[in-house]
C-alpha cells in the first residue's frame, strides 16, 4: 500500500491542483448555484477515489510483489493477472526466471565437469604415489626413504581431503554435529602425522583433560587440527615440541 501511495502521489497532487484551479475559475466566471460548490467538491473527490480504487485493485499484485521479501525466485511470478500491467510484469518475470534457471544449469554443468576432471586427476595421481609408497616400505631402514614416506603420507592425506570436498555437494547436509572427545580427535591426527613429526625431529605434547569433549563435526574438526599441526611442524625448529593444550576455563 505504501508503494502504491508513493507511485500515485503525483497524480493526486496534479488532480487536486487542477480541481482547485477549475473550481476558482468557474466560481470567478459564473459562480455556483446554491449548494453547487459542495456538490462539485463531492463529485470530484468521488471520481478521484474511484480512479485510485480501480488502479489499486487492478495493479495490487504488482505492488505486493515489489513490496514483499521473496523466499525463492518462483515467488516473483504473478498468477491470474488482472490488468495489462500485471500481465506485462508476469511475462517479464517468467522470462527472467527462465534465464535464471538456464544460467544455473550452465553453472551446475560446469561445476560437474570440473568435479569429474578433478576426481579423475586425483585417482590418476594416487597410482604413482602408491608406487612410491611401496618403494619406501621396501627400504624401511633407510633414513632418506623415511623422509620420502612422510611426504607421501602428506600427499595421500591431501588427496583424500580433495576427494572429501568433491563428495560434499552441500556443506550443511554434510555436517553431522555430535559429541567428540577432543583428546581422541587430536590423537588420531597426531597418528596420521607421526612420520612427519619424526622426519622433522619435532615431537607432539598433548595436555587435554580426559573427559573434555566438543560438539562439532568430527571430520571437519580433524581437517582443522591437521592444518594447524601441519603448519606447526613445518615452522618449528628441530628438537622443539608442538604443544596441544585444552582445558575448561571457569566462567
Amino acid at each position: 500500500m505504501k508503494l502504491f501511495i508513493k507511485d500515485h502521489l503525483s497524480i493526486v497532487v496534479l488532480y487536486l491542483v487542477t480541481f482547485f484551479g477549475l473550481f476558482l475559475v468557474y466560481d470567478w466566471l459564473d459562480g455556483f448555484e446554491v449548494g453547487g460548490k459542495g456538490y462539485f467538491v463531492f463529485v470530484s473527490l468521488v471520481l478521484l477515489s474511484l480512479f485510485l480504487l480501480y488502479r489499486y485493485f487492478t495493479h495490487r499484485k504488482v505492488y505486493g510483489q515489489l513490496s514483499s521479501r521473496l523466499a525463492k525466485p518462483e515467488d516473483m511470478l504473478i498468477q491470474n493477472p488482472h490488468s495489462s500491467l500485471e500481465e506485462a510484469y508476469a511475462q517479464s518475470m517468467r522470462a527472467n526466471l527462465q534465464l535464471y534457471h538456464s544460467q544455473m544449469n550452465q553453472l551446475k554443468n560446469r561445476q560437474q565437469e570440473y568435479q569429474t576432471m578433478l576426481n579423475h586427476w586425483v585417482h590418476q595421481i594416487k597410482t604413482p604415489v602408491s608406487v612410491i609408497s611401496m618403494l619406501t616400505q621396501m627400504n624401511e631402514g633407510n633414513e632418506d626413504f623415511a623422509k620420502v614416506q612422510a611426504s607421501v603420507n602428506k600427499i595421500n592425506y591431501n588427496l583424500s581431503q580433495i576427494l572429501t570436498y568433491l563428495r560434499t555437494e552441500d556443506f550443511a547436509a554434510d555436517l553431522r554435529i555430535e559429541k567428540v572427545p577432543l583428546r581422541e580427535a587430536v590423537s588420531e591426527v597426531i597418528n596420521d602425522l607421526k612420520d612427519f613429526f619424526i622426519s622433522s625431529s619435532v615431537y607432539p605434547s598433548v595436555s587435554i583433560e580426559g573427559d573434555l569433549s566438543v560438539y562439532t563435526d568430527r571430520k571437519w574438526l580433524k581437517i582443522m587440527l591437521y592444518q594447524v599441526m601441519n603448519n606447526a611442524i613445518k615452522y618449528s625448529d628441530q628438537g622443539k615440541r608442538v604443544q596441544v593444550i585444552a582445558k575448561i576455563v571457569g566462567m
